[in-house]
């Protein structure tokens, strides 16, 4: 099984603290389209044929879309890979776009899950990460989607925002206790470089908050999901009722998937793929009848360290036979020496190892130390 991204760059506005590659405009967004779907043809023989099993719209705002463009992207990926029964077809979307004519389209189209980002249900920290919306419209949208007949909903939340104390925090929390979720993404605040807040950083007017500080908002977070019937599958994601985002476990569990856009990644076991990150370029390429993109091949101390990062972030961690049939003895003899360090981090069994839930905040640090 594998997956298709489709990376949509087009925002209203730019949020202060985002550097994924989007511009504030939707000049040649047409062409963009164009270009997707004609780069899908190009790439058609990167998965050799595997079955489809998810498509993700990101960005960006795929949401700015019309619903005859994503639909149009849909048809070409359906007119060259066969897919699932049952596809997971999520589109990340800001709640200002989710009024009723569009939900209804995308949902008459195939899109079956939405990944909302509210980031804040403050709007004095809405307008402080410069988001477009209000907590009262994000509301809104969630409710609208659901009574529209979504019922994979996914939304966005951000902790260890300056300003945004343990109060506030606390009132985000209460405030999505109502709202009809399955899934919840809840990331601490991280500045890019080159986005706003980097810039009034390095010239002192903003501050980040400190680490024991957003700490304990993870763990207020991690808190209220057990209470609230979210099982914690992800460092950072936590789903009802079993459902996962199956696109971004296909991520962490080291399976293939193809990246189409401008910055788009794709991944293949052997090699990993990225597309340039600015759209004029792309386009033209594309129209060209090639890619302009960067390759780099992955020998076993690449796929060693990136099987460690992405698997440590799971609930169900690294599986160790799985290990001893691709790697060398000499690495697993020092991922021996690495578990035991570090055995009261850790959950082991089964041939199974994974990071105890009240150390993932410090996750990072732990599978850094893993690393060939």
């Amino acid at each position: 099984m594998s997956s298709i991204y489709i990376h949509i760059p087009f925002c209203h506005s730019k949020c202060y603290y985002c550097g994924f590659h989007s511009v504030a405009s939707c000049k040649d967004q047409s062409k963009m389209v164009d270009a997707i779907c004609k780069e899908l043809i190009l790439r058609s023989d990167f998965l050799n044929g595997k079955t489809i099993e998810t498509i993700y719209f990101g960005g960006g705002t795929p949401s700015i879309l019309k619903i005859e463009e994503i639909e149009k992207i849909l048809n070409q990926i359906k007119s060259i890979h066969t897919i699932v029964d049952n596809p997971e077809i999520s589109l990340e979307a800001n709640p200002e776009d989710l009024n009723k004519d569009f939900l209804i389209g995308i949902k008459n189209i195939g899109i079956n899950r939405l990944s909302i980002g509210i980031q804040s249900l403050n709007d004095d920290i809405l307008k402080f990460i410069n988001r477009r919306h209000t907590a009262k419209e994000a509301i809104e949208a969630v409710c609208l989607a659901k009574e529209i007949g979504f019922d994979n909903i996914s939304i966005d939340l951000i902790y260890g925002i300056p300003n945004q104390d343990n109060s506030i925090w606390e009132e985000n929390l209460r405030k999505i206790e109502s709202l009809p979720i399955s899934h919840l993404s809840s990331y601490c605040l991280s500045i890019d470089d080159n986005t706003v807040f980097s810039k009034k950083e390095e010239r002192g007017e903003f501050s980040q908050m400190p680490e024991d500080e957003s700490e304990m908002q993870y763990r207020m977070l991690v808190e209220w999901t057990k209470k609230n019937g979210f099982e914690h599958y992800e460092i950072s994601n936590f789903c009802r009722d079993g459902l996962i985002s199956r696109h971004n476990t296909a991520y962490w569990q080291d399976k293939p998937y193809l990246g189409i856009g401008p910055a788009a990644h794709s991944y293949n076991i052997e090699t990993r793929q990225w597309n340039c990150s600015n759209n004029p370029k792309y386009i033209k390429a594309i129209e060209g009848g090639h890619i302009a993109n960067e390759i780099e091949e992955r020998d076993l101390d690449v796929q060693f360290n990136e099987y460690l990062m992405t698997s440590l972030r799971t609930k169900w961690g690294i599986n160790l036979k799985e290990m001893e049939e691709r790697f060398p003895k000499a690495w697993l003899e020092h991922l021996s020496k690495k578990i035991i360090k570090f055995k009261l981090h850790l959950n082991t069994s089964d041939n199974k190892v994974s990071i105890k839930e009240e150390s993932l905040f410090i996750s990072d640090e732990i599978i850094a130390e893993f690393f060939i």
